[in-house]
């Protein structure tokens, strides 16, 4: 999130401040807020130092956006430093200072990469209560500014934790006329005050407040009060003014609990058309393409009339786009966008509508979204020519010609779109209760995910101009249009529940003592006119909103940025701060040996109880605050490799004080170690010796810190669920190596949790907790198999599953820059950067839910990323409207459904349901067979139509239902008691069922030519007895020195392990490396060497390796042996070789002492499988026969879809001698492209 809301600090900056009323003698101490500021458009890497004489500096933070801003203050005893970690455009910090008017701040700036540009100067207190002081940097461009904050001289203060009220409930402030610290002005006969709706002059409610008989000095300790009763729904401007011309202003939200809001079709139920463009072609014209001659704002006019298509310089993006102006009428009115595309096998389709902001710039990030057909066998594939899908986006548009964007999600071929509609809806409002019906069961959940709260972004709403700055800055209007927006959103298309990153990257969108959260997700604190007198409660308004409209709003915690408390301590380096960090076998703490990602990482040591403290604190902190509204079911806490409630692996967490925990609690003892030594040897004996007992342990104390968030979030509501959100928790690597090469060879997944202080299977005992399993998404062939691969591994199933089970899908954003657009934006400056999260095309968007249901049966289902994935929703409604309608509680798996439908039933207290899902790629018919009351009824779930049955004798019945490929059908009996499911019959057309069976027979087929790939004559071999007197010219010159000039090695005819001559690598410098000419490994994944070898030493090092490139960098894989006098034979094998990603394969012989070497007798081969793979196939052929036999169909599709099902998929089986009529008989070395191989 590099670029995302820079607006917030690039520009130039307003101040806040508060300030506590004092006496104005001089004497007397006043407590003020200061704010400066720094910079200009060249980034600088500035470090700067504050003190302050005749008072004193209280707090001090950096108000920048990073994640780990919180590390740019420290302190060294009365100074503050700030010490940025990279460069900045603008810099800005505020301090809450004490001391009387003849008080000075002293300030230091210097250039880290230029010592000498510096600049230095002193600030009386005084002064800068009366005016702000501007001076200019010398030798930059830079000004410096030094002012009291905006609003300070007559100051507003609330005695309330939010501004957030009901109509006609009493609106209380206190205003503090400050300026009479420094003036000798009388505060005037009287204050008045003026109400408006936002962004509105015309006055709602005026009064006034009677200052006559009131002193200066009580006016500066008690204030004036102000008093009013809250109006109708919407934000308003509270703004006082004195007679003697000071004026300050205060924004707050009114919020009706009894006024829901719903989405309609205007024009009376018919969708509306405002706008469409017949497009049919490729989107390659890299331009804004001229539809109509009609003005824009700002300068937009000059892109009507683009003529051709601009020069663009060498270095810029050259991928395929096209933009497009929509003509919309209402602006802030929702409208859905209709975008139809043809249905191909390659479709790779992405879409942003682009807006400026109130300054009138092009910023990210907006609406982003695209679509692709996945790669996976498992999808849907198109099947008639010329068929054609959609795409529909629910968008509020900020103005009336936003710009419609198409690209290629980053390929370099052109995206297809066929045409364009833009249709205006309404909104409805209707007056009902807000309070839910004591008897309604409690539902699951299902909604989208936002792992960042860009609500305002996504859902167009505008931010204000800032007169004094001209910046573009978030006001209560923003977010209150973002929070009904999402409601509305989430009501339209069937969604009841959100999950929602609340507090992430280093910022909140709720006040917080315990994070102290950056202005990232609210700018509202840069506002010249000081109308954030306290941070906005955005999540108390989004509650009282999701209350209303009855829907669930879970707030996601993020632990991955740092804590405020824990920084101080670690700045101090007292002893309550050993353990803290997190340390890994070489004693390094992470952010010393570590890049954190994007400010994000795991800072701590989780197994700390100083930093499971502040953990707890945290949570506790937000439960309290929010736990009274309906909608707050629940917490989800992020489980990430970059956060710290979790370890990152096996190689951390070895300090002193956590390694004494270890042995206090647990009794082992650990050996003593040298101090020089001392991380690394530990980590052996922890890891090897002592590895059981170190993980459960590890495990023990993660699960601990869970329990206690559990425990908090239970007293506070015991309905309420703790979810863990576990987005990104499978490492790529672990204690075995490659996770994904692991899985493939059967290895189970629970200990690579376990490495990380997670062992699910023993959260049963956590009540109140849902374990999340994640699935994630992306677009592009080798990253989605892979991706298929760990989302549908019965495994990793098993490793997150639970007393109750929940998913959550994670589509990874595709970042895309086109630098093009931002010369022809019709807004500028422009910077076009796309954060783009896909989802696969039509009805291969529902495989990830039918599979998640069939699998985890889960009681919380979240979708989404850094934003929402939009524009396929309609393709899963249908099963998310099933899914919300199931009841929060366990169903039993029923045996006797026959493959490929799963059924699950549940007994309530009232009614019965029952769910038939078909995690299948084809159609199939089920007839349900149930004993049910003849007065009990029968409804579908998706359509709420009463299901007609045809009954015996008894209470049997049945009846038949048609699933569709990858289906959900759920049922609801109205009977508790004496309903039960006798079974389910399945029929498959006989087609699909042929198309099954001949894909196991090519996989028979397969496997068969790969097994014979194992034979010496289908394998490509390599074998050298050194004994051809044309030994030094043909066989060995593919063997090469490591020195340039000189041989390398020489035969010997003293010594060989059979004939007369080996290969001898000398004592001369130089002579102790050989490097084979690269290896023909196409299609190739195992490799086996045997050599026969013996030394002089009786000890001798030798390192045996398989170098390539891999994506332009170096990979090794090898092997140390230890050769003695004796000849010996050493093999060297490499398996799982991703020959289709690597270039120039050698072989590398090194002697790592000084003796000689003597090598004979090598044997290479190169095999398309290996033995393991071929065991593997093996099994995979036998177990598909086996369900094929036992009709198990289900199994059998799932067997094909497994990695080993996929294997081979690319491979081209060699075909061996004998299969070639043709071929001759080949002597050891020269098999065809041998010759090459070892031609120098």
């Amino acid at each position: 999130m590099t670029y995302i809301r820079k607006r917030i600090w690039i520009l130039s900056g307003i101040f806040c401040l508060l300030a506590c009323p004092a006496l104005a003698d001089e004497g007397t101490a006043v407590a003020t807020r200061i704010r400066i500021e720094w910079g200009e458009q060249t980034p600088r890497l500035w470090n700067a130092r504050f003190k302050m004489t005749g008072g004193r500096i209280e707090t001090a933070r950096s108000l920048g956006v990073d994640a780990d801003e919180i590390a740019v203050i420290a302190r060294k005893q009365d100074q503050v430093l700030y010490q940025p970690r990279a460069s900045r455009v603008f810099n800005s910090i505020e301090f809450e200072v004490r001391g009387n008017l003849t008080a000075k701040l002293q300030v230091y700036l210097q250039d880290s990469n230029d010592s000498s540009i510096t600049m230095q100067h002193e600030f009386l207190l005084r002064e800068l209560l009366q005016q702000k002081a501007i001076l200019p940097v010398s030798q930059t461009n830079a000004q410096l500014i030094v002012q009291q904050a905006p609003g300070e001289m007559l100051s507003i203060h609330v005695d309330r934790p939010h501004l957030i009220y009901e109509p006609e409930e009493t609106v209380s402030l206190t205003v503090f006329p400050h300026f009479l610290h420094v003036s000798e002005i009388a505060p005037g006969e009287s204050l008045s005050w003026v109400l408006a709706r936002a962004r509105n002059s015309e006055p709602v409610e005026k009064g006034k407040v009677q200052l006559a008989q009131t002193s200066r000095v009580e006016l500066l300790k008690a204030g004036a009060p102000v008093s009013f009763k809250a109006p109708q729904e919407g934000v308003y401007n509270l703004r006082v003014q004195t007679t003697s011309g000071y004026t300050s202003m205060v924004q707050f939200v009114v919020l009706d609990r009894a006024a829901r809001k719903t989405l309609v079709e205007s024009g009376e139920g018919t969708p509306l058309l405002v706008d469409s463009l017949t497009l049919n072609g490729i989107q390659n014209q890299n331009d804004l393409v001229a539809r109509r001659a009609r003005g824009r704002i700002r300068n937009s006019f000059r892109s009507l009339f683009k003529s051709g298509r601009e020069t663009l310089p060498e270095s810029a993006s050259t991928l395929p786009w096209s933009a497009w102006h929509l003509k919309i009428s209402h602006p802030q009115q929702p409208h859905r966008l209709v975008i139809t595309y043809p249905a191909a096998m390659d479709t790779h389709l992405g879409f942003s509508l682009l807006e400026p902001d109130a300054a009138g710039q092009l910023v990210p990030v907006g609406v982003d979204g695209g679509v692709y057909q996945p790669a996976s066998p498992s999808a849907i594939n198109p099947q008639e020519s010329g068929a054609e899908s959609k795409v529909e986006l629910l968008f509020w548009p900020k103005v009336n010609n936003p710009i419609l964007l198409f690209h290629s999600l980053g390929r370099p071929d052109a995206a297809e779109v066929a045409e364009v509609k833009v249709y205006e809806l309404a909104v409805s409002t209707e007056d009902v209760s807000a309070e839910l019906p004591a008897t309604v069961e409690k539902k699951r959940l299902v909604g989208p995910y936002l792992q960042k709260p860009l609500l305002p972004e996504i859902f167009g709403a505008t931010q204000i101009l800032d007169p004094s700055s001209h910046r573009s800055l978030d006001d209560w209007q923003t977010f209150y249009d973002a929070g009904e927006r999402l409601a509305q959103y989430l009501q339209y298309q069937r969604f009841n529940s959100v999950l929602l990153g609340v507090a992430a990257d280093g910022s909140a969108i709720y006040p917080s003592e315990t994070l102290d959260p950056t202005p990232r997700y609210d700018s509202g604190v840069y506002h010249s006119s000081g109308q954030d007198i306290q941070r906005k409660d955005v999540l108390e308004m989004l509650f009282r909103i999701f209350d209303r409209e009855q829907l669930t709003l879970v707030p996601e915690l993020q632990f991955s940025s740092m804590i405020s408390a824990l920084e101080k301590l670690i700045q101090e380096q007292s002893e309550e701060a050993i353990g803290i960090e997190l340390v890994n076998f070489h004693g390094q703490t992470w952010r010393k040996s570590q890049v954190a990602a994007r400010g994000q990482a795991p800072f701590y040591n989780p197994l700390n109880p100083r930093v499971q403290a502040e953990i707890v604190k945290v949570f506790s902190e937000l439960v309290d605050r929010y736990q009274k509204h309906s909608s707050f079911q629940g917490v989800a806490v992020q489980l990430s490799l970059n956060g710290y409630l979790q370890l990152p692996g096996l190689d951390w967490g070895y300090d002193d004080a956590t390694v004494n925990a270890f042995t206090r609690e647990t009794g082992v003892r650990i050996p003593r170690f040298a101090e020089s030594h001392k991380y690394e040897k530990r980590y052996q004996y922890l890891t090897t010796t002592a590895l059981p007992q170190w993980t459960e342990w590890r495990c023990q104390k993660i699960r601990t810190l869970h329990e206690q968030l559990a425990g908090v979030l239970s007293r506070a509501k015991p309905e309420a669920q703790l979810i863990f959100s576990a987005r990104e928790l499978i490492p790529t690597h672990s204690r075995q190596g490659n996770v994904i090469t692991a899985l493939k060879t059967g290895a189970p997944f629970r200990p690579i949790l376990m490495e990380m202080g997670l062992d699910f299977s023993r959260y049963d005992q956590i009540s109140n907790g849902i374990v999340v399993r994640p699935e994630r998404f992306t677009w592009g062939p080798q990253a989605e198999r892979d991706l298929q691969f760990l989302n549908t591994h019965s495994t990793i199933d098993d490793s997150f599953k639970s007393r109750v089970n929940g998913v959550v899908f994670y589509h990874q954003p595709l970042e895309i820059r086109i630098p093009e657009f931002d010369r022809i934006s019709p807004w500028q400056p422009a910077f076009t950067w796309l954060a783009t999260q896909a989802s696969p095309s039509a009805e291969s968007n529902q495989i990830r839910y039918v599979h998640a249901v069939a699998a985890l049966d889960p009681y919380v289902t979240f979708d989404g990323g850094w934003t929402i994935p939009f524009g396929q929703e309609q393709t899963t409604r249908s099963i998310r409207s099933q899914l919300i309608k199931l009841p929060a509680r366990p169903f039993q798996t029923i045996e006797s459904s026959q493959q490929p439908v799963i059924t699950r039933f549940s007994r309530g207290k009232e009614k019965s349901v029952y769910y038939l899902v078909n995690d299948f790629p084809y159609s199939c018919q089920a007839t349900v067979k149930l004993v049910m009351p003849a007065k009990a009824t029968l409804t579908s779930l998706e359509t709420g139509e009463t299901v007609k049955v045809t009954r015996s004798a008894s209470d049997e019945c049945s009846y038949m239902i048609q699933l569709g490929a990858y289906d959900l059908q759920a049922f609801e009996v109205d009977d508790a008691t004496q309903t039960r499911l006798l079974s389910v019959k399945t029929s498959v057309e006989q087609g699909d069922l042929k198309e099954l069976q001949a894909r196991i027979d090519q996989k028979k087929k397969m496997l068969v030519q790969l097994h014979r790939s194992q034979d010496d004559s289908s394998a490509v071999v390599f074998r050298a007895d050194f004994e051809s007197k044309n030994s030094r010219d043909y066989i060995l010159a593919g063997w090469e020195s490591k020195v340039e000039q000189g041989v390398a090695w020489n035969l010997d005819k003293t010594e060989a392990h059979s004939g007369r001559t080996s290969l001898v690598l000398d004592t001369q410098p130089g002579n102790n490396f050989l490097r084979t000419n690269p290896i023909p490994l196409q299609d190739c994944r195992y490799l086996n060497m045997g050599v026969w070898m013996k030394s002089r030493s009786p000890n001798m090092q030798v390192r045996i390796s398989l170098e390539a490139e891999q994506n332009g960098k170096l990979k090794v894989q090898s092997a140390i042996i230890a050769v003695d006098q004796n000849w010996r034979k050493y093999v060297f094998r490499v398996k799982d070789i991703p020959s289709d990603q690597i270039q120039n394969a050698q072989i590398v012989i090194e002697k790592l002492g000084a003796e000689k070497l003597w090598i004979d007798d090598v044997d290479l081969q190169i095999h398309q499988i290996s033995p393991e793979d071929d065991r593997q196939l093996t099994k995979l052929i036998s177990t598909l026969a086996l369900a094929w036999d036992s009709q198990r169909y289900l199994d059998c599709y799932h067997l094909l879809e497994s990695y080993w099902g996929q294997f081979g998929e690319q491979i081209t089986p060699h075909q061996s001698r004998e299969d070639s009529p043709t071929s001759q008989p080949v002597k050891h070395v020269e098999r065809r492209g041998l010759r090459k191989l070892i031609q120098r």
